[in-house]
This record gives structure tokens, sequence and C-alpha cells, in this order.
């Protein structure tokens, strides 16, 4: 686990306009890490979409606390 090579956090979460979630890191420019729809496929900006990208976007807390 100790040569894991990832995007470092934080992670922030943009909405789009069509629904869509954008899961990013900033570091003087944006990079794109997920582009989040809901379970179906579609980006209608439904709660299934929100929650999934909330949960990528913690994922270098998670490692963090996995790795103490």
């Amino acid at each position: 686990m100790e040569n894991t090579m990832h995007t470092p956090g934080p992670w922030k979460i943009s909405s789009c306009s069509d629904g869509r979630e954008i899961v990013s890191h900033t570091c003087g420019i944006t990079f794109p890490i997920a582009d989040v729809a809901d379970g179906l496929g579609k980006a209608n900006g439904s709660q299934e979409a929100k929650a999934n990208a909330r949960l990528i976007a913690s994922a270098p807390d998670l490692l963090a606390i996995c790795k103490e």
C-alpha cells in the first residue's frame, strides 16, 4: 500500500448545469478525477449521484485513516 500513487487531496465536488457531479483536484489548474451520474447512468442531479460524488471525494481522507 505504501507504493500506491494517487492524486492527493483535498478533492472537491462541482455540480454541472446538466446534473452531473464532477470530483476534481486543484493545484493551480483543475484536474477532473470523476464524472458522476446516478446508478442508471443518467446525469440528472439525483441524490444518488451527489452521494456517490461525496464518497469519491472523501477517498484521500479515508486512505489516510486506513494508513493510521
